[in-house]
């Protein structure tokens, strides 16, 4: 089931299954909340005001390319090319002008989903091409599905994702919340917050191979083992499994939380292509050839549950 509502003069969608109320917004095309059973599960704001003005992006779709490229950057095809430098000396979440301040067009609303378009022209932001973006939510029994679309008329780097912030247990801070990660290895990072280009194992305070209490501040990137089941976390009896293709996740545990949001209060968990990776060959690649389709998606899945094993 689908209800449109008016917010503050622009769009906003309730999707709701028997487990699961999503609602978004045009605004950032932005997951202002979801509920299990009538939990809320995630950070968000009362008014359009506080989205407009927030620094923190949450819920939004953030891009073109999500997380950091090293002073902004990049070379396609031999030609360089400047982005925005918005955070510090480095690029972030698609500079001055991202999608996460863009007010999508509503392109189609369905029995269980609604879709946004949006259009980023040629050098908005340093960016090459004339992009046209799409996002589709959905929402079943205990799911809620994110599918990203995208396609350029010439070569570019594409790579955005959802910035939702997660309080699953409806705890003052997420420490304590344990997650898991299917993963690779994790990403060191320089002063900067950019990668060194190592990929080292998760043990130690990265070990999360297996279900481990966040007890401290992380802003790092995991490169993915398998996207099926690629990131779980539980607490106060919620479990959220998410499912990706995207390379990578980035964990955020909101250390750097303002405007309004407390300092710890939420998790971020962003299915992504791995940060400076256009600067970096040994990572996956983010090039969108010109004229090709970008997909990409994000499935989670919510769950009641009491105890979560350690394996």
């Amino acid at each position: 089931m689908v209800i449109k509502e008016d917010f503050f003069g622009i769009p906003q969608y309730t999707l709701s299954s028997e487990a699961l109320s999503v609602t978004v917004i045009s605004f950032g095309a932005t997951v202002k909340s979801i509920k299990l059973f009538g939990k809320e599960l995630t950070l968000n704001y009362n008014t359009l005001e506080e989205y407009k003005s927030t620094t923190c992006y949450p819920g939004a779709l953030v891009g073109r390319y999500a997380n950091r490229i090293k002073e902004g950057k990049l070379k396609i095809n031999g030609k360089e090319y400047q982005l925005d430098v918005n955070n510090g000396k480095n690029h972030l979440h698609g500079g001055f002008c991202g999608t996460d301040k863009k007010v999508w067009q509503v392109s189609a609303v369905e029995e269980n989903s609604v879709s946004f378009t949006c259009f980023s022209p040629d050098g908005e932001c340093g960016y090459p091409g004339n992009m046209e973006m799409g996002v589709k939510y959905s929402v079943w029994k205990n799911r809620f599905r994110i599918d990203f679309f995208g396609r350029c008329d010439t070569d570019t780097v594409f790579a955005p994702t959802t910035h939702t912030y997660f309080n699953l247990g409806g705890t003052p801070t997420v420490f304590g919340t344990k997650i898991k990660i299917n993963g690779a290895g994790y990403l060191p990072v320089d002063e900067g917050l950019i990668p060194t280009g190592e990929v080292l194992p998760l043990e130690g305070d990265f070990g999360f191979s297996e279900f481990k209490e966040i007890q401290k501040n992380y802003d790092h990137c995991f490169v993915l083992n398998n996207g099926e089941n690629a990131f779980c976390a539980a607490s106060g009896g919620v479990c959220m499994t998410v499912s990706t293709d995207f390379p990578a996740i980035q964990l955020y545990t909101g250390e750097f939380l303002q405007d309004g949001l407390k300092k710890n209060s939420g998790f971020a968990a962003e299915p992504e292509f791995c940060p400076d990776s256009p600067n970096k060959p040994q990572f996956a690649s983010p090039l969108l050839e010109k004229g090709k389709e970008f997909r990409k998606y994000v499935e989670y899945t919510f769950e009641n549950i009491q105890n979560i094993k350690k394996s």
